[in-house]
């Protein structure tokens, strides 16, 4: 008798998964096809043909992912489908993925840089505010990332403009140069970050 009732519960539970995943599924499909039309219609494409939507695939990506982009592709963490933060992971997940399809499409690149954020912002994503496991709601939640990021990126362009002049010699050169010159892109990128979130919230 237990043993009947045990295989009636597994096999409603799988029914319940087979179900949220096939509504996620129906969920994600609309806002592809939405979302890839708007980038294929807009200057950001360049006048390039993106050719087909990518298509979406759940499965396990583990404890800390949301999601992956490939070239044809995005995969989404089927196990965030039972999290009850379900439909902000659906909509900002997807957004943030394709953006990095169509990215690769038209740049031949995946990156976090400005057509990405650019992309993003066109299908309205939440850009690199979400991260780790939920959507963040807390404004010093938030930022907490950027402002680290921003500072390592900061003491990083310092250490080399110090190489430059404390060593003026070609190594000294190059290595601060290096330092300076990767140190300022991502400060820049991150800089471009908070400024749009403080604009959102404000």
């Amino acid at each position: 008798m237990m043993r009947k009732r045990d295989m009636a519960i597994a096999s409603d539970e799988k029914e319940h998964r087979v179900s949220v995943e096939a509504e996620a599924e129906r969920r994600c499909a609309e806002l592809v096809t939405h979302a890839w039309k708007a980038i294929a219609d807009s200057p950001l494409a360049n006048g390039k043909k993106l050719g087909k939507h990518p298509s979406v695939v759940f499965r396990d990506l583990g404890e800390k992912l949301h999601g992956m982009a490939y070239p044809d592709h995005i995969e989404l963490n089927v196990s965030r489908l039972e999290s009850p933060d379900r439909e902000k992971f659906l909509g900002q997940t997807t957004r943030h993925e394709i953006a990095h399809v169509a990215e690769y499409r038209i740049a031949g690149v995946m990156t976090h840089g400005p057509l990405w954020h650019a992309l993003d912002e066109l299908i309205e994503g939440a850009g690199m505010q979400f991260t780790n496991y939920r959507p963040k709601e807390n404004f010093w939640e938030e930022t907490l990332v950027s402002l680290t990021a921003v500072s390592i990126l900061t003491l990083i362009v310092l250490v080399g403009a110090a190489l430059i002049v404390r060593f003026p010699v070609w190594w000294g050169y190059l290595i601060g140069g290096i330092l300076c010159g990767g140190g300022g892109i991502g400060l820049g990128a991150g800089c471009c970050e908070l400024v749009n979130f403080f604009a959102k919230k404000a």
